[in-house]
């Protein structure tokens, strides 16, 4: 595997270092190995579809890759994680526990999603709502 590394990586040895340390699998994702071997994806680009990809998805991953930029084809990685999480098996028991999840959207805005009974709901409306009385007062 290596050996395909430094070929298609121009025998460039900290891009070859790079692969092996990622563990940038082709082993069942023969789609992947031959456009990257071919040129016609980048090693950014089999970096991010190798974190997602399986057998049965390679070739639309591929397909993509070649029509997007490397950061396009990230943002799909991680909004395809993002959707893998929220489903399975224990999905649906996940959806019926209270829960408050926050993270920092791409473009730095906070995102917050909650799932609350009605009496603590009420409670963090109504701290929201006060809160936000209090910072336009200040402004």
């Amino acid at each position: 595997m290596r050996a395909l590394a430094q070929l298609a990586l121009r025998d460039e040895p900290r891009n070859c270092e790079r692969a092996g340390a990622r563990g940038t699998s082709f082993g069942n994702l023969p789609a992947v190995r031959s456009a990257f071997a071919s040129g016609e994806i980048s090693y950014s680009k089999v970096r991010a579809i190798t974190r997602i990809a399986t057998p049965k998805t390679e070739t639309q991953l591929v397909e993509w890759a070649r029509l997007a930029t490397a950061s396009q084809l990230e943002l799909i990685v991680r909004s395809h994680r993002r959707v893998e999480a929220n489903e399975g098996p224990t999905a649906l028991a996940k959806h019926r526990r209270p829960y408050v999840h926050t993270y920092t959207d791409d473009d730095g805005m906070v995102v917050i999603q909650a799932r609350l009974s009605p009496e603590d709901g009420a409670v963090v409306l109504g701290a929201m709502t006060t809160g936000r009385r209090s910072l336009s007062r200040c402004t």
